[in-house]
């Protein structure tokens, strides 16, 4: 994976309450932290109960 390539790395809390975002930028990394007060998360599933779970751009974006 490389971090120049526009991938982005989503880290998720067990509560699923906090939420932190990394990416590269033209200037270097940035981060994005969201903690959430009264609502959760919904985190998709891939089925394996793997911890790691790959989305692309169109889920991972605004709709």
């Amino acid at each position: 994976m490389d971090p120049q390539s526009g991938v982005r790395v989503y880290f998720v809390n067990k509560r699923l309450s906090r939420l932190k975002v990394l990416w590269w930028n033209r200037n270097g990394y940035c981060i994005l932290y969201k903690r959430m007060h009264r609502a959760v998360l919904a985190i998709p599933s891939d089925g394996s109960g793997s911890p790691a779970l790959k989305i692309g751009t169109r889920s991972a974006s605004r709709r």
